[in-house]
């Protein structure tokens, strides 16, 4: 079972990993500028909350399914960052 802390630095992994592909998309082809934009704020407003849920969590159950929930976002991530990049 993941505790708090290590749920939130993986949650805060993922979201820099995202805002990084984002920025460096944007430096790289400035007509994305808008969708990375969008992504980014996407991304930041997940954040804050499934922190919010991870510091409300006090079962296993719910930190499995809020883990589970962090997976399936970024797997839904990278095929949106996949496909910006055409």
């Amino acid at each position: 079972m993941a505790n708090k802390r290590q749920l939130k630095k993986r949650v805060n992994r993922i979201i820099n990993e995202v805002l990084e592909e984002c920025y460096t998309l944007e430096f790289y082809n400035a007509s994305k500028r808008t969708q990375t934009k969008s992504f980014s704020d996407e991304a930041i407003d997940f954040k804050n909350k499934i922190i919010k849920e991870i510091n409300a969590a006090e079962s296993k159950i719910q930190y499995k399914a809020i883990r589970n929930k962090v997976d399936q976002q970024a797997a839904e991530w990278v095929k949106k960052m996949n496909d910006l990049q055409d």
